[in-house]
Order: structure tokens, then sequence, then C-alpha cells
């Protein structure tokens, strides 16, 4: 663990020298959830009945763009880029794993893109309450569950990442695999459509689907969307997928290194 923390606070010295760049990706990654935002209010004043309040549309995607960032990984491509370039070898000697070693770096970003967004929100939220009576409905229950559902989004999120960039060592591009999941995740994940706006049917499945438990499922406990059986089911189906997509990656880094031959791209 002393050899992790060493490698984080090295990330992180790293990472502050390139602040501007932090700060940039962070807004551009962090725009898609606010561009859904402006879609639904223009769509509301041109009269259009949604199922969600104005109020409580724009708290849902201030909480979608803030949790987008704060779990956000860039793994798929960091995986590909070490096995393209034939540097995987270097994490079959180093003294900690390749998720070890991406947490760090991954996890040094983090802590400047979320003091990054949790101001830009906070100003996004000032200005629209001139506006829009905002309520933050959070009771102390819905806090607290909020918090292990929010570590497991991010685990889940991180572990599909690398599953996505392990593939890299069977498929010469992985292009097609992270634009496909890429796309499903934006419409299924309630990054630009919150669930309860998608067809009956279709919510009804994303509820067994991972991609709600990439965003959504969070929001939706801190803000008592979910309540009863159906918060303990959605609890139940996130502890399967972070152990499904744990299970996947330790399956395809076993079978890569085993099969590993490195070379450069």
């Amino acid at each position: 663990m002393g050899k992790y923390w060493a490698y984080f606070k090295l990330s992180l010295q790293t990472i502050l020298e390139y602040r501007g760049d932090m700060v940039i990706y962070t807004l551009n990654n962090g725009a898609m959830p606010l561009v859904g935002l402006l879609i639904w209010l223009a769509a509301a004043s041109g009269g259009a009945k949604l199922a969600i309040a104005a109020p409580d549309l724009i708290v849902y995607f201030l909480l979608a763009a803030w949790v987008n960032i704060v779990v956000f990984s860039w793994g798929s491509w960091y995986v590909y880029e070490i096995i393209d370039k034939g540097d995987f070898y270097k994490y079959l000697i180093k003294p900690f794993s390749l998720a070890w070693g991406f947490a760090a770096e991954n996890g040094a970003q983090q802590v400047l893109k979320t003091v990054v967004i949790s101001a830009v929100i906070l100003i996004i939220a000032v200005v629209l309450s001139r506006s829009y009576p905002l309520h933050l409905r959070v009771t102390p229950l819905s806090l607290l569950l909020f918090l292990p559902s929010l570590v497991m989004t991010g685990l889940i999120v991180f572990y599909i990442e690398l599953c996505l960039g392990l593939t890299a060592f069977w498929v010469y591009d992985i292009d097609f695999l992270t634009n496909t999941y890429n796309m499903l995740n934006q419409l299924l994940s309630g990054r630009l459509i919150p669930l309860v706006f998608l067809p009956a049917g279709l919510a009804s499945a994303s509820t067994f689907m991972p991609f709600r438990y990439t965003l959504s499922f969070p929001i939706e406990v801190l803000l008592n969307k979910v309540g009863g059986y159906e918060e303990l089911l959605g609890f139940m189906i996130q502890i399967i997928w972070l152990g499904a997509t744990f299970v996947l990656y330790r399956l395809l880094y076993q079978q890569g290194a085993k099969n590993y031959q490195g070379f450069g791209g």
C-alpha cells in the first residue's frame, strides 16, 4: 500500500504541472449532462409536458455532471496504449498490478477534477436558482446510502474501462468496442436522458443493465427517487455488476498475460 501511495503522490504532482489541461478536460467531460439539461429545459419552455418538473430536472443534471466527473475513467485508452506499444511487460515486474497503477494515476486526476467540477456546478446552481426554485431533497439516510453506491459506481466504470482496454490483447483496434459502449452508455445511463423519460419497456430493462449503475442509480438514491424493494434490488444488482466486471477483468488480465508478446505498435 505504501508503494501505491508513493505512486499516487508522484502522479498528483505530475497532474498539477498540467492543471490547465486538466481543467479543460474536466469541463469537456462534464459538458454532456449539461447539454442534456439545456435540451430538456428548451423542450419544457416550448410547452412540452415532461415527467420531471424543471427545477428537479436541473438538480438531476447538475448532480449527473458532478457524478460523471467523480467516477470518470479513461482506462480503455490507457491500457490499449500500454499493450499496443509493447509496454505491458513493465506491469509484470512492477511491485503493483496494472489496476493499482492506473488507479493511482486516475485517482490523482480525480482530485483536481472533482474540485473544478464542484466549483463549476456551484456557480451554475447559484445562477439558475435566480430563475428556478431549486431544492435538494436529501435526507441523512439517502446521503448515507448514496456514498457506497457512488463508490461502487466508480469501481464499475473503472473495471469496465480496464476490460475494454484489455481486449487489445486479441483485437487490433478497440475503437469499435469503446464507441459502441459509449453510445449505449450515453443513452441508458441517464447522462443525456433521465431514465424515467425512456419508453416503459426500455426503462424496465435498464434496471438490469450495467449502464444505470455507472451514473443514474446513485443519484436516484440521493434524491430519494427509489425506496423499499426497488432500492434494495438496485443495490443487489449494482453489487452483482461490480463483481461481474471485476471477475471479467481478472480473467482478461490473466489470459492476456499468458499470451502476451511484447512488440511495438
